[in-house]
């Protein structure tokens, strides 16, 4: 019985993944890389336990600057997309 509550359980969250239009790729890339990110991280703090190993060194730093850069651009022209999309509905609607 376990296994058909598992079914549906991963069935509602492909539902609920597609019907929120969920990009696939980075879903994919999690599953993939998840696990040699998690070993290589437990690799990192083995060799210091400095909570600021991945900033004060300069490869990871550039990288950890970048992966932030990434996300806040994306979140910017998605608000930039949105604001662009709220007065052409509001110029739409006349009556």
């Amino acid at each position: 019985m376990e296994n058909v509550y598992a079914l549906l359980l991963f069935g509602v969250l492909g539902y609920l993944l597609v019907k929120f239009r969920f990009p696939l790729a980075p879903l994919i890339l999690g599953v993939i890389l998840g696990d040699q990110i998690e070993i290589n991280l437990v690799r990192a703090i083995m060799t210091d336990s400095d909570p600021w190993l991945f900033v004060t060194r300069p490869i990871s730093g550039v990288m950890l600057g970048l992966s932030v850069l990434s996300v806040v651009l994306a979140l910017w022209q998605h608000r930039r997309a949105q604001a662009r999309l709220v007065p052409a509905a509001a110029e739409e609607v006349e009556f």
